[in-house]
């Protein structure tokens, strides 16, 4: 399958290995290993993003295995406060939210159709917003 197919028929990645991260003219490019289908490429058109410092830094293989995808609605997770996203009072609560990648819509307005998408295993590989999920797509990459 080398054509780009819609999100939604991307079979779970639950046990993926990170093969790497690409940002081009406003689109996330993902890499994993997936468990079943072999390489494939996950492209998130994106308003904002952040990559683990350790993405540029050499890592063994066994750190990049267990690789999942995960995807969160922002208004599940973030406050909003006159019509936008603002930070948690409690510092605490602000390190965990910075860690989680909710850093990236403070300021912005508050949508219902904002998500954060993160590549997770050994670290948060890549955190980025996506405004709507229908413009995710993805397929197999060839041998």
């Amino acid at each position: 399958m080398t054509s780009p197919q819609p999100f939604q028929t991307l079979p779970s990645i639950g046990d993926g290995t990170y093969l790497g991260a690409a940002y081009q003219a406003g689109v996330l490019k993902l890499q994993v290993d997936h468990w079943d289908l072999g390489p494939v490429e996950v492209l998130v058109p994106t308003v904002a993003l952040l990559l683990a410092p350790s993405v540029d830094l050499p890592c063994d293989h066994v750190a990049r295995k267990g690789t999942r995808l995960e995807i969160r609605r922002v208004v599940d997770h973030v406050a909003g406060d006159q019509g936008h996203f603002v930070p948690p009072h409690h510092f605490g609560q602000l390190m965990n939210d910075t860690q989680a990648g909710h850093h990236l819509c403070y300021g912005l307005k508050v949508d219902p159709a904002l998500h954060i998408v993160s590549l997770l295993g050994y670290t948060r590989w890549v955190t980025c917003l996506c405004t709507d999920l229908n413009t995710i797509t993805w397929w197999v990459l060839p041998d």
